[in-house]
């Protein structure tokens, strides 16, 4: 029997493939996925949805945009245009707009006054998420040793503030793990 003459010493016939996985979706992209489901559950929500049918239309039309197309930037500040002061969807399009800020300083500035101004909100909450992303990659990237050290204690801060004023928001977790990825013995303590 061919089979039984490839056998190695372990009884095992040995392979120049490997058995397929079951499913091509990896934990990455499952994860991916799953993020992508939890931000559509969010906008969703009632308070975005409003209580007309054209505040529900415009919704449609926020979750439908594309980021990654040209006319995108032009595209939210046409939404903006159409949406009231209390519209509950004007913090997710102002948060979409100050991620789209070309350098870093200018998305912090926007990120931050995002937060300010819809702190609580799933839009205000997701911005202050925003800016301890940019601030933790600010610090991984830096370059100075002086500046790195300043660098981490302002993403450590802005880390520890929004786990203290967000404990229980989808970004939680996400957070927490970036905190605890950070060098021991410079975070700041929680009071």
């Amino acid at each position: 029997d061919l089979d039984e003459s490839r056998r190695d010493e372990s009884g095992m016939t040995p392979t120049l493939f490997r058995v397929p996985a079951q499913s091509i979706m990896t934990k990455v992209k499952l994860q991916e996925l799953q993020s992508r489901l939890d931000r559509l559950l969010s906008l969703i929500r009632p308070e975005n949805r409003g209580k007309t049918k054209e505040s529900e239309l415009r919704l449609a039309l926020f979750v439908k945009l594309d980021p990654h197309t040209k006319d995108y930037p032009k595209r939210l500040e046409e939404l903006m245009i159409q949406l009231g002061p209390q519209d509950g969807l004007r913090d997710n399009v102002e948060l979409a707009q100050a991620k789209l800020e070309p350098d870093d300083q200018s998305r912090e500035i926007r990120l931050g006054a995002v937060h300010k101004s819809y702190a609580g909100t799933d839009g205000g909450i997701e911005a202050l998420f925003e800016l301890a992303l940019l601030k933790t990659t600010q610090y991984r990237t830096q370059t100075d040793p002086d500046h790195k050290k300043d660098q981490l204690q302002k993403a450590s801060s802005t880390l520890e503030e929004f786990l203290k004023l967000y404990p229980d928001s989808r970004f939680s977790p996400q957070a927490r793990k970036l905190l605890s990825n950070l060098p021991a013995g410079t975070k700041p303590t929680s009071g």
